[in-house]
Order: structure tokens, then C-alpha cells, then sequence
């Protein structure tokens, strides 16, 4: 006498439900198409798209407008991605990994558009002060 004897399956029960794969391929598509159907119900990391644009408009164009627009571009896609960031951390949600490493590239994206910008300003910054010391006359004010 068994306690368990309503609740174990028969063998033959359990053939009849597995699903059964032609070939290898067969099996490879349906966990693709089980993986995608999971990743859409998931949730979209916050600002994960804006925070990417953000990102590389912070190297490009703003690169090359002195500075300044990458600068501030940079330091608004970082503060958005410190405070997804944190909110991800703070909810127990799952979040959809394509927006979660968007979030991420947008952040990385920023460092680098950061980090140029400075660099280019503050080049711009002493080619302004030679040239205007060499127009002065003063031509090793500087150096």
C-alpha cells in the first residue's frame, strides 16, 4: 500500500504528452521561439531607449559643437541610467535583457562621449588661450 499510488503518472502517459522533434534543428527553433515568447512579456528597462540615443549623441554631435552639447548630453544619459539603475535594483520585476543591455551600451556610450568631450574642450580651451596670447603679441606667453 502506497501513499502515492493516485499521483504517479504511468509511463505511457508521459510519451504521449512530450513533444517529439524531427531534428535537432526542429528543437533548437522551438526553445528559440519559447525564449522569445518569455523575453515579450517581460518588462522594459526604464529609459533604456533614451538613454541609448542619448549615448551616442554624446559622442558625435557632441563632440564636435566644443564640448559643451556632449558634455551635457553625457551627463543626462548618466543620471538616467544611475536612476534606472536603481530602480531595477529597488523592484523585484524581471526585465527583458534586450533593454537591459541597451541600458547598458547607452551608459558605456555616455562614459566615452564624457570622456571626449572634456578632452575636446579643454584642447579647444588651450588652442584659444595661444592664439589669443599670439595675437597679442606675446608669442611665449604660456609656454
Amino acid at each position: 500500500m502506497s501513499f502515492f499510488t493516485g499521483s504517479i503518472r504511468q509511463p505511457q502517459q508521459i510519451r504521449r504528452k512530450s513533444i517529439s522533434f524531427a531534428k535537432k534543428e526542429d528543437m533548437d527553433n522551438h526553445k528559440a521561439n519559447t525564449t522569445e515568447k518569455h523575453q515579450d512579456t517581460l518588462k522594459q528597462a526604464p529609459n533604456s531607449k533614451i538613454i541609448l540615443v542619448l549615448g551616442i549623441l554624446s559622442i558625435f554631435p557632441g563632440s564636435f559643437s566644443f564640448g559643451l552639447l556632449g558634455i551635457i548630453l553625457s551627463i543626462i544619459a548618466l543620471s538616467l541610467a544611475s536612476g534606472s539603475q536603481e530602480q531595477i535594483k529597488s523592484t523585484s520585476m524581471q526585465y527583458n535583457t534586450q533593454s537591459l543591455n541597451r541600458l547598458k551600451t547607452g551608459k558605456i556610450c555616455a562614459m566615452i562621449g564624457l570622456i571626449l568631450s572634456i578632452l575636446f574642450f579643454f584642447s579647444l580651451m588651450i588652442y584659444a588661450l595661444y592664439f589669443s596670447a599670439s595675437l597679442l603679441g606675446e608669442e611665449n606667453y604660456y609656454m
